[in-house]
């Protein structure tokens, strides 16, 4: 399994050198990539799985990752948030399930879901996802990309009940023959 499957985790801490050092204040991202399944060589699965509401009492109301009481823009560049798309006191994950058709064409299917807790956000927020795409090439310069997701969520604060859309995309991208200027002309 050591040439197939990778296992590996990313982490932040707030207020400390090293998630090391308090690995209770840390916000973590845990992940395993199987890069072809025996018998399956085009098809590759990876799964990680995120937190960043930490069980500390800071932790309440979104103040602790990716909150600054000094620096107020801390993690943000022009008001944008500059972290994980999990954002401030939320736990989740994703899933992707890919089939690889060559090199740079493939067929994949995603999930997603996440969840806000009640102290951050009046009510709290969950979201899940599910999401189909492909990737083709038309010619060596011609590519078109295409996808459909199926999102339901609930936020309270925004909207009551249950949500849920259907959004579809499609993307034609030109890959032009690049000419090098001959020295000559330099």
């Amino acid at each position: 399994m050591r040439r197939y499957l990778t296992l590996y985790v990313d982490s932040i801490t707030h207020d400390d050198v090293t998630p090391i050092s308090a690995p209770r204040r840390a916000a973590y991202r845990p992940g395993i990539y199987l890069s072809q399944f025996p018998g399956l060589p085009r098809l590759d699965l990876r799964v990680e799985g995120a937190t960043t509401d930490q069980p500390v009492s800071r932790s309440n109301e979104g103040k602790f990752t990716y909150w600054e009481g000094i620096q107020l823009q801390g993690y943000t560049n022009k008001g944008f948030i500059m972290g994980d798309w999990m954002g401030r006191e939320s736990k989740g994950g994703q899933a992707w399930l890919t089939y690889h058709l060559s090199g740079n064409e493939w067929l994949q299917l995603q999930y997603l879901t996440r969840k806000t807790p009640n102290d951050f956000i009046a009510g709290g927020v969950t979201q899940n996802s599910f999401t189909i795409s492909a990737v083709k090439r038309l010619s060596r310069d011609i590519q078109v990309d295409g996808s459909l997701q199926y999102e339901r969520w609930k936020a309270p604060i925004y909207r009551a009940g249950h949500q849920s859309d259907v959004t579809a995309a499609v993307q034609f991208t030109w890959f032009p023959k690049l000419r090098q200027t001959p020295d000559w002309i330099r």
